[in-house]
């Protein structure tokens, strides 16, 4: 295994594990990660010996950052990212790299950064011709639009990676983004749709069992019942959820939940129940996880305190909660920490708060103002950034089109002047000597020969030249006639080729630009094959089906890497013709495997 074979299968995983080091510890790990097992990942890299390679650095820095993400710990990640030199390293590695790189911005709420290396390497990913990885850097957009309250965006962007997870992804993936619709439905008060959703992925891998991702989902359904007044339900939900995960591998989750029961009991009047339950938070925690306990448990324990009359610890709980609260900047937060705090303050210090409430409230109301100005700048950066890509790949099909037509009249150029131009001297000079009396009459046969050669040289090479320009005037039935001609044509030059032309009926339907298209893209390609594939033989099919056109044309020669090769002119070209007539192009190749390309144009006539 290779740095390429590694990275173009990091998505998807891979076929077998390699017997030799580093690829045996970091296959096995990315594996690991795939499966969503973070810690056995982690487990295998920590037990690698040190390199003094960069790029295997930088492989191993990308599968620990995968795995730090599973688990949360995306300011970690984010230091081993930037501790990498990557910027003029090979295009995918790039591209993997920002992908993390923006999955990690975009849990820190650094949304500009995440929105920035996202877009860059869903861009990456778009030229490469990888929509699988495309897929992930499109739903992590959404992601990062869902948390700025932009639900119908990321909805829509969710639908999008689903699309294409649907093609070409796994299972895991698929759920994955159902999960995160359903949390869009969530989001935007569809109870009922986001309760169908979930409770659907709870009987599907990886929700199936004990883990996370699972208590995740059950966390969520019990939010959803507790909503709507089904406390027991929810009691039983949370309860469930705390058995799927413990306080040791996922400590920001198990306090959450925890929080979640008191809360759920002190809405039904539980007082004792909700004591107990922040209790137990508090035996768990220490001073390293201290951070983990959110505003929403010193409030729960203000609320709980201040209720059972025990009220200078209730303002004791409260003070930290504020403190924590402004700390952080969570405004919302603070307000409603200070309304609740109404209910059992009493004396100066409840002017005190009623002070503070307004002057929060016209905190909220300002920053209000600045959330949907920065939601609509974040939208607004988001569509131009769409806009300029595509306008960079429309500048792109333009410019390999003109580069094409460019080649394409400087090499008729050439021809006329080296081979038909040079023949027309050659032919006029000896009919100026024949028609001056110049050659003995015994050496006129021998003349007459050679100028008959020298016409059919010319002919021919009038017939190959005007080959080169055909697609001006071809059709659609016209096409089994040019390509067979171009097959003959081949064979007579290369006769180590053998070609093997499928042509099927219904060439009638194929409108004169498609027409053209698919002859200058088998040229092309056949071109590609004499000069590079070493190819014994091919096969070229022209297939017209209900709903599309399909043109293909494989081989058995060498093949080659489509993660090493870059777009050289011939596949640009390649690219821009299909995109211009609105057809897609798909490349199988594998050194030593031959190539198949196929060209898949939709018909224009049932439309």
């Amino acid at each position: 295994m290779d740095l390429h074979e590694f990275l173009s299968r990091f998505t998807t995983g891979y076929d077998s594990v390699p017997d030799e080091e580093p690829w045996t510890s970091l296959v096995s790990a990315n594996l690991h990660s795939i499966a969503r097992r973070p810690a056995a990942a982690l487990d295998v890299l920590d037990a690698l010996k040190s390199t003094d390679d960069e790029t295997e650095t930088c492989l191993r820095i990308l599968v620990r950052v995968r795995a730090y993400l599973q688990v949360g710990r995306a300011a970690e990640a984010l230091h081993l990212l930037e501790s990498v030199s990557w910027e003029n390293r090979h295009g995918v590695l790039k591209a993997r790299l920002l992908l993390p790189m923006g999955i990690a911005h975009r849990l820190l709420n650094h949304a500009e950064d995440a929105l920035s290396s996202l877009t860059m390497a869903k861009t990456m990913f778009d030229s490469l011709e990888m929509p699988l990885d495309r897929a992930v850097c499109e739903a992590e957009i959404g992601s990062l639009l869902l948390s700025r309250g932009d639900v119908g965006a990321a909805t829509s962007n969710y639908l999008s990676a689903l699309d294409a997870f649907e093609a070409h992804g796994s299972a895991l993936q698929k759920i994955a983004v159902r999960s995160n619709l359903a949390i869009a439905m969530q989001r935007s008060g569809n109870n009922d749709g986001a309760e169908r959703e979930l409770r659907a992925l709870l009987d599907t891998p990886p929700f199936d069992a004990k883990g996370a991702d699972r208590a995740q989902v059950l966390h969520n359904l019990a939010v959803i019942a507790k909503s709507s007044g089904r406390y027991q339900q929810s009691l039983d939900l949370y309860e469930e959820a705390l058995a799927c995960v413990d306080f040791t591998t996922s400590p920001a989750a198990h306090i959450r939940m925890r929080v979640g029961v008191a809360e759920l009991a002190f809405r039904v009047g539980d007082i004792v129940t909700a004591d107990a339950e922040l209790a137990e938070v508090d035996r768990l925690v220490t001073p390293e996880t201290r951070d983990l306990v959110n505003v929403e448990y010193h409030s729960l324990r203000s609320r709980v305190h201040g209720l059972s009359e025990r009220y200078h610890e209730a303002q004791e709980r409260l003070t930290e909660a504020l403190e924590s609260a402004r700390a952080s900047d969570l405004v919302d937060e603070e307000y409603l920490l200070l309304r609740e705090s109404l209910d059992w303050v009493h004396g100066p210090m409840r002017t005190r708060y009623l002070e503070d409430l307004i002057r929060i409230q016209d905190r909220r109301n300002e920053n209000t103002s600045k959330s949907i100005t920065s939601l609509i700048d974040l939208r607004s950066r988001y569509e131009q950034e769409k806009s300029a890509r595509e306008i960079e790949r429309q500048q792109e099909i333009t410019r390999t089109v003109l580069e094409t037509q460019t080649r394409l009249f400087e090499e008729i150029g050439r021809d006329i002047h080296d081979s038909v131009g040079q023949d027309l001297t050659v032919l006029r000079l000896m009919t100026e000597r024949l028609t001056s009396g110049q050659f003995p009459s015994k050496e006129m046969q021998e003349i007459h020969t050679r100028m008959h050669e020298i016409v059919r040289r010319v002919e021919s090479d009038t017939r190959r030249i005007s080959h080169l320009v055909s697609g001006m005037g071809v059709t659609g039935i016209g096409l089994r006639d040019a390509l067979t001609t171009i097959k003959e044509d081949i064979s007579k030059g290369a006769s180590r080729l053998e070609i093997e032309l499928v042509i099927s009926n219904g060439l009638e339907h194929i409108p004169d630009d498609v027409a053209r298209t698919i002859l200058r893209c088998g040229q092309t390609l056949l071109q590609n094959i004499l000069r590079h594939s070493q190819a014994a033989s091919c096969i070229i099919q022209l297939l017209v089906h209900p709903t599309e056109i399909v043109f293909s044309v494989e081989d058995d020669g060498v093949g080659f890497d489509r993660v090493r090769v870059q777009k050289g002119l011939g596949l640009r070209e390649l690219f821009a013709r299909t995109e211009v007539v609105g057809g897609n192009l798909a490349i199988d190749s594998t050194p030593g495997h031959g190539t198949f390309i196929e060209i898949t144009i939709p018909r224009k006539d049932i439309e």
